[in-house]
């Protein structure tokens, strides 16, 4: 305030900017996903459910769902969504709710990491947003948002934890060393991948004591802060996971421990540890070497120590996630789990804004490095990703980068990689490094071209975001949706019945599903979902039980009947003995997801005998996509079918096989009719009945179930009169 009593014209101006720059960074974040999510409403995966059935309990009158021993994960961000299940239950509602919490996280992480732009790395102005703005469109903060993950919330977070430190070491006051605390502890809430952040934010308190760089009070009110805020969190975790999980459930850190102290798990956590290392350089374009090397800047300087002791915190807090990270991916054959850059990469924020700083040479009396200096990092850096690659792809043998890919996993690396099974080391670390060679190039040169190379930086992320989300995420979107369609059948069979109220429904931990069983809790929130272990003789609590589709063949299903069998799980819908099973038809499923490696899309009853089938071709690799123009089928699918129950007449009737071109669109997609029919001639009309059909990729002559692979199947009904058989 001035002696008139207006507040400082700096102070509105700042206000202002902030407000403009969390505008705009939260418009974009909704536009991506408003503009390219084709179906709004899914829940994604295991881990989005978990953390919208935490929500669920954390919510006030709304029933808490029982998700068996499927893992264990953190309520920080639940505790945000928990306002909404308040209000709705409906699953499409909380899921764009959601959307919208993880928008306005980004637009408030923008603000910060502005405001770590000006009071850390004296950046003023135009530079300062420019900074922000290369930051929050890294194509995996703009990317994450699109899904109700924790890590949409994390990003915001470290940022929070990185400027409450600064405030810690730059005023030393109680409130300061309060808000140090309860960061560190927050990060914890919000992901246990965090812990490193907590030991590190002990070790600077204590150290800041020791040194006299605090008072001992001042220190300890953080400490408190630290230590209280931890154990509220463990209390709050304890009661959640008593709630919702079984005793033995395991926790999303499960492990950590034993392996980090495991002297023989030391050369396998190396080995991440350079393959997250190669996913970090390609993801920025070499920017986050160039942050790192500001941050060892300001721990070797000794002008300015609360800088030194800022860059020490934040290098030793990557230096811990990273191990922390790297320890706890253990599945040697999944890809994406070589160079794992989920948890790593939430400091990429961080670090993309000190490296603008360096490309954009701040005034002041303490230098980051110059921009020569900054160009000799960028080029340093596109060598050392090779070295990375090379490493990380000889540690583990020549199929390292091939096998299960799941996207969220790497994000970074979409943007050179679209194929959704393997990653093609050569020409990700080629292509990110002929990028980071220009821009270092272009940094070298001049000021004005610094400027215009972190500006043809930010408008690269955001546009191959966009593209990522178009190729890449919304197929994968579709065909997870399409993986859980048990819910919807239940509210089919509920309205036919006129059922008075939601059914119990009992699922067998016998026959669990791990992937779906959390979608189920959550797509039918209205519904008590009740768990049993056949195998210890328990029973089910209602007539409806979801158990494996071989269920009602054993003895605890004895008599039960068929209503509907999920369609690219091993789950079905059954009713024992009882007025449903009495009363009740079979639910045809209409829609079905299929991905293989092959052929990844969707299958679609259309009635009347007639199926649907859609690929999004251009999700095949580049090279093969040239079979668009010389008429080679992106794949080939065979369809079989049969009279329901009578799976051996499966080989009297006709197989189709159906060749599905290429598209070369991004988002298009290639679709072709099928119309069953009897015997030989596939132009002959379906006789009226129900049948199943049985839809698998057909590789080299070998129809795929015969090797044990993956397929769909419909139930296909024919109006009419059925017939005693085709």
């Amino acid at each position: 305030m001035t002696r008139t009593g207006t507040v400082r014209t700096p102070a509105i101006a700042a206000a202002v900017a902030a407000a403009v720059v969390a505008a705009v960074v939260a418009a974009a974040h909704l536009l991506l996903v408003a503009l390219l999510r084709a179906t709004p409403g899914v829940i994604l995966w295991t881990d989005g459910a978990g953390y919208l059935a935490n929500a669920r309990w954390l919510a006030p009158g709304v029933h808490a769902p029982d998700l068996d021993v499927t893992p264990f994960y953190h309520a920080g961000y639940s505790l945000l969504l928990a306002p909404v299940y308040a209000l709705t239950t409906d699953p499409g509602t909380v899921y764009r709710s959601a959307l919208v919490v993880n928008a306005l996280a980004a637009g408030a992480g923008a603000v910060l990491l502005w405001r770590l732009a000006t009071a850390v790395f004296g950046l003023r102005g135009w530079r300062a947003v420019l900074a922000a703005g290369l930051a929050s469109t890294y194509p995996a903060v703009l990317l994450q948002s699109g899904f109700e993950w924790a890590e949409s919330l994390l990003f915001t977070v470290v940022a929070l934890w990185a400027l409450a430190l600064w405030a810690a070491l730059r005023r030393a006051t109680s409130r300061s060393s309060v808000a140090l605390g309860a960061a560190g502890a927050g990060t914890y809430l919000v992901h246990p991948r965090a812990v490193g952040l907590v030991l590190v934010t002990a070790l600077v308190l204590a150290a800041a004591v020791l040194r006299g760089r605090l008072r001992w009070r001042v220190g300890l009110a953080g400490a408190a802060t630290l230590v209280g805020t931890l154990g509220a969190t463990e209390a709050l975790h304890a009661a959640l996971r008593a709630a919702t999980r079984a005793p033995d459930a395991p926790g999303a850190g499960a492990g950590l421990a034993a392996r980090l102290l495991d002297p023989g798990a030391w050369g396998d956590i190396a080995l991440r540890a350079a393959g997250q290392g190669w996913y970090l350089l390609v993801a920025s374009a070499g920017l986050t070497a160039a942050g790192v090397v500001v941050l060892v800047a300001f721990a070797l300087g000794r002008a300015d120590r609360d800088r030194a002791w800022f860059a020490l915190a934040v290098l030793a807090g990557i230096a811990l996630t990273g191990a922390v990270g790297a320890a706890g991916v253990i599945d040697p054959r999944r890809v994406d789990h070589h160079v794992y850059g989920r948890y790593l990469e939430v400091f990429a924020p961080l670090l993309l804004v000190a490296a603008a700083a360096a490309m954009l040479r701040p005034a002041g009396r303490w230098r980051v490095p110059g921009r020569a200096a900054t160009g000799a990092t960028l080029a340093a850096a596109a060598a050392a990703a090779v070295v990375l690659g090379l490493v990380t792809s000889l540690g583990y043998g020549p199929d390292a980068f091939t096998g299960d890919l799941m996207p969220l996993n790497v994000l970074g690396v979409l943007v050179w990689s679209g194929d959704r099974t393997t990653i093609d080391l050569p020409a990700v670390t080629l292509g990110a490094g002929a990028v980071t060679v220009v821009v270092a190039a272009l940094v070298a040169a001049s000021r004005r071209t610094a400027a215009l190379a972190v500006l043809a930086l930010t408008g690269g992320f955001a546009l191959a975001a966009g593209v990522v989300q178009a190729r890449t995420l919304d197929p994968f979107v579709r065909q997870f949706g399409e993986l859980v369609t048990i819910p919807q059948a239940v509210k089919a069979l509920e309205a036919d019945l006129g059922l008075d109220g939601p059914q119990v429904l009992s699922v067998d931990l016998a026959d669990r599903d791990g992937i779906v069983i959390n979608a189920y809790a959550v797509e039918l929130p209205d519904h008590r979902v009740e768990l049993f272990d056949s195998r210890r003789g328990e029973g089910p609590a209602g007539e409806l039980v979801i158990g494996s589709k071989r269920w009602g063949g054993r003895q605890v299903g004895r008599g039960a009947a068929l209503l509907y069998p999920e369609t690219a799980r091993d789950q079905a819908l059954w009713a024992v003995p009882g007025p449903i099973a009495a009363t009740a038809a079979p639910v045809a499923p209409d829609t079905a997801g299929l991905d293989d490696g092959f052929f990844a899309g969707s299958v679609r009853h259309l009635g009347g005998g007639e199926i649907l089938l859609e690929h999004p071709g251009s999700n095949v690799p580049p090279w093969v996509r040239w079979g668009a123009l010389t008429g080679v089928p992106a794949v080939r699918l065979a369809v079989r079918w049969y009279p329901v129950g009578d799976p051996a007449r499966a080989e009297a009737l006709h197989t189709h096989l159906v060749d599905l071109p290429h598209t070369l669109g991004f988002g298009a997609r290639s679709r072709v009719r099928v119309a069953l029919a009897p015997g030989d001639d596939p132009d002959r009309p379906l006789p009226p009945g129900r049948y199943t059909a049985v839809i698998a990729p057909q590789v080299d002559g070998t129809w795929f179930p015969d090797r044990g692979g993956p397929q769909v199947v419909l139930t296909v009904t024919v109006p009419g009169r059925p017939a005693a058989g085709p």
